[in-house]
């Protein structure tokens, strides 16, 4: 469930790539423009799951001073149960049903910036309101649909001849965070710990299945954070690997609740230096509803300043 006051926040590097692949990159500022007078019309919207849900892009602004677009992306679905509520004191249930066409709805900010990442072009850092639901898997072939629909050039190829092209969304976790830095603004949870065992038990004789994997996890005794938790991690990594654990994932939980897992080598140096997807926590004054038709100033103005520090 999502808190109405609170909202984390995930960082992507949110990559153009053209198609074909030997397409010249189309830049983030031409392309939203390009999409912007479809938002402004109601034209931005795509109906998915066989007609039974839908996603659309809702609303859209440009912040030129810091070269930033906000969108407000809102998904809804036919087929997910009609949301209940119950009365905390005496536990009276209250079922509130969805219309006829109707579906439940949710929506999420996204910050993009208009300025690539690296002087080549192409990649974008942007950030994404963590809404169960409607996350990049969703947005990316969304995106890329109405790319295809609005973009109109073409680009001579190598035979002399000239093709259509258009841009594709891609978004990855954007590697930016150290576990270290994590463990500075929260607690060391546990560990699990992984390797591979060669096994010949007879049950494939023509030898397809050879490696087994075993686990194990700890917990910790107490709140380990900072510099103390990547002590223990070490310590701990040292003797995983004269065990033969070639793996370790690295449980942690943000001082606000959130839980993060990090994978790590056990022949990695120093596990602090691993480096993971970051993410951050925004707190807001007025309440959020799970769906907005509009974007939310204090909330889109609150990732702004994130994206700007990051950039």
């Amino acid at each position: 469930m999502l808190d109405h006051k609170r909202r984390w926040i995930y960082y992507y590097k949110h990559f153009l790539k053209p198609h074909p692949d030997d397409a010249p990159y189309t830049k983030m500022k031409d392309i939203l423009g390009e999409l912007h007078p479809r938002v402004l019309a109601g034209e931005c919207v795509k109906l998915i799951e066989n007609g039974t849900a839908a996603i659309r892009i809702r609303d859209m602004t440009f912040d030129e001073t810091n070269n930033i677009a906000v969108i407000l992306f809102q998904y809804s679905d036919t087929k997910v149960s009609d949301p209940a509520f119950v009365n905390l004191e005496n536990g009276v249930l209250r079922i509130e049903p969805k219309l006829e066409g109707e579906g439940v709805a949710i929506s999420a900010h996204m910050v993009v910036s208009l300025i690539p990442i690296t002087p080549r072009g192409g990649t974008y850092l942007t950030l994404l309101e963590d809404v169960p639901g409607i996350g990049r898997t969703k947005i990316e072939p969304f995106l890329t649909s109405n790319f295809r629909e609005i973009f109109d050039e073409r680009f001579q190829t190598y035979d002399g001849s000239t093709k259509k092209y258009w841009p594709t969304s891609e978004m990855t976790g954007y590697l930016s965070e150290s576990l270290r830095d994590g463990l500075e603004k929260g607690y060391l949870k546990g560990f699990e710990l992984k390797k591979y065992i060669d096994v010949d038990d007879g049950l494939d004789e023509e030898g397809f299945v050879k490696v087994e994997s075993y686990s194990a996890k700890l917990k910790v005794a107490r709140k380990f954070s900072g510099d103390e938790a990547v002590s223990v991690i070490n310590r701990v990594k040292i003797r995983a690997r004269k065990t033969n654990f070639t793996e370790m994932l690295i449980k942690y939980e943000r001082k606000e609740g959130k839980a993060k897992s990090v994978p790590i080598s056990t022949a990695r140096e120093d596990a602090g230096d691993a480096m993971f997807s970051k993410f951050e926590v925004v707190d807001v004054g007025e309440s959020l509803p799970q769906c907005l038709s509009e974007i939310r100033a204090e909330l889109a103005s609150k990732m702004t300043m994130l994206l700007v520090a990051a950039r």
